[in-house]
């Protein structure tokens, strides 16, 4: 064993930041989730080191585990909320919302009944591992769909659902830790007291979200948008922790989520994110970063390979339950009626829900409940986590490939090099404009190559002009045109059904253009469906 005299809570916690960026860079390289690499690093300079390097100690960071997942989930799910498109969220909102709340629901159900009757695991520990499980992760989601070309809808659904099932697994994890710590489990009051958290939640983050995001807007300080986004996740947290303390009314982890997605949407309107915008998004993405290092280092260093191995065929086979079974059946009962999802992407769907940083965090709080069998869920929801991300790591894109990868035509790969490089050289010649106006360059310099620059412009001007003279690319516009079409007539029937509820409009109006922009989905729709198979290219 390594005896270092005197080390402090400051050298634990370069040591966190070290690993950390070790094992970013570890997983970006061999394409894998975040996660693995600080787990292993956590475990082997953990005080369960096998190597006998023990110089991480979470219990000398001079704060408990408790405190430190509490801090640091809420930090999550508000960049979670605040990087999320709402106007996406309006789209596909459905799907969305019902897999993070039914879904997780019948997943957790499925799961308990499982552990309970497969198994003989007790009612209380096999719902807290169903529970626990039910929680996806955005960031092995990023992974496996990053440079492949996928519906907008399935991507977006993904990191939808994950935004919002995490928040609801923290309010379920919660409630049930008390009530389990309190001795009496009442499924009544349980319901009772998710309803009043979840909905208490959405209203305070709504609120909170619209009254720091109209203050950015009114008085113009887009320019201040990094400090009023900390100032909307400290009072949005320290408002909605006292009010669940006191009154039990509100969830922090609702509460933050929604106040992150109403903010953004006031710094920017259409899905256009700002300069400003940006900055402040790279700003909580490091502080995510962070929060997951410490998160993950601190669950590895709390690993026990006897632990693990005692659990572990309990846990690899209720994985693939979870993930070949339970996780199917809760999709497709929660995308039911929602055409845009085939079953082969639906399958897609259930099989990339990997679980992550919540599910993590929640190991974490079940281990230091000190409830019955804590250690044996914390091995189970750790053997699963562990198993799921390592399945859709390195398996991820062979599925987005054999189930839903949008197969891309010669004629679209070139389109879409030359606009790419049409937008390259847009950019190179703002920037070109910038420097000169600063004075950074000579005028005859900027002449020279602002004319070159152009002169490329206009040469790929003409190539992309011939190019729409091909049929496969006439079809492709005009399916593209449609599409957007049927996207704006939705928007206008979503206009009128609010100025409706406003009473702007009478029910009479109302329903007289509710009809006509249905007639008119419909039409774009059997257009859509003629159009929907490409034109046969001939053969030379």
């Amino acid at each position: 064993m390594v005896d270092i005299i005197g080390y402090t809570t400051q050298i634990q916690l370069i040591i966190l930041l070290l690993s950390g960026i070790i094992g970013a860079k570890i997983a970006e390289k061999i394409r894998i989730p975040i996660i693995i690499p600080l787990l292993l690093t956590g475990y082997f300079i953990g005080p369960y080191s096998p190597i006998g390097l023990t110089i991480f100690n979470p219990l000398e960071l001079g704060v408990s585990l408790e405190t430190i997942t509490h801090l640091l989930i809420p930090l999550i799910l508000f960049y979670e909320g605040m990087d999320f498109d709402i106007e996406v969220l309006k789209r596909i909102y459905r799907p969305i919302f019902s897999l993070a709340t039914l879904g997780v629901v019948i997943s957790a159900a499925l799961f308990a009944a499982v552990g309970y009757y497969l198994f003989k695991l007790d009612f209380v520990t096999s719902t807290l591992i169903g529970t626990a499980v039910a929680a996806t992760d955005v960031a092995a989601i990023e992974v496996i769909t990053a440079g492949l070309t996928l519906k907008e809808e399935i991507v977006s659904t993904l990191i939808g659902e994950s935004a919002f099932n995490d928040a609801m697994v923290i309010v379920l994890i919660t409630i049930l830790l008390g009530v389990i710590q309190g001795g009496n489990i009442d499924p009544n009051f349980v319901t009772l007291e998710f309803f009043r958290q979840f909905m208490g939640g959405i209203l305070l983050g709504y609120t909170m979200g619209v009254v720091v995001g109209g203050i950015v807007d009114k008085l113009k300080m887009k320019e201040h948008l990094l400090y009023f986004s900390l100032l909307l996740f400290l009072a949005t947290y320290t408002l909605s922790t006292f009010i669940l303390t006191t009154y039990s009314f509100v969830n922090p982890a609702v509460a933050v989520v929604v106040s992150g997605i109403v903010f953004r949407h006031y710094f920017a309107p259409r899905g256009i994110v700002p300069i400003e915008g940006m900055e402040t998004l790279s700003f909580w993405e490091n502080i995510v970063f962070i929060a997951e290092v410490i998160i993950f280092m601190t669950l590895g260093a709390a690993i026990s390979i006897e632990g693990l191995l005692s659990n572990a065929y309990t846990g690899i086979i209720l994985m693939l339950i979870a993930l070949f079974v339970v996780r199917p059946i809760a999709v497709f009962i929660s995308t039911t009626g929602f055409a845009e999802f085939t079953t082969n992407e639906k399958l897609f769907i259930s099989l990339a829900g990997a679980r992550g940083t919540v599910s993590a965090a929640v190991a974490n709080l079940i281990l230091i409940s000190a409830i019955t069998n804590a250690e044996i869920i914390f091995n189970i929801i750790l053997i699963i986590t562990l198993a799921s991300l390592l399945f859709v790591g390195f398996g991820g894109k062979h599925l987005a490939d054999y189930f839903c990868k949008v197969k891309v035509t010669p004629i679209h790969l070139k389109y879409e090099k030359l606009k790419s490089r049409y937008i390259a050289l847009q950019d190179a010649l703002k920037e070109l404009e910038l420097k000169y106006d600063e004075g950074l360059i000579d005028i005859k310099i900027y002449r020279m190559l602002s004319r070159e620059v152009q002169k490329e412009m206009e040469k790929l001007d003409e190539e992309m002009h011939a190019l729409y003279e091909d049929k496969e690319m006439k079809w492709m516009v005009e399916m593209e045109a449609l599409k957007l079409r049927r996207e704006l007539v939705r928007i206008k029937l979503r206009a009128i059904k609010h100025l409706n509820s406003k009473g702007e409009i009478s029910s009479e109006t109302y329903n007289e253009l509710r009809e006509e922009y249905l007639k008119e989905l419909k039409e774009l729709d059997k257009k859509l469906d003629k159009l929907m198979k490409p034109p046969k290219r001939k053969k030379k």
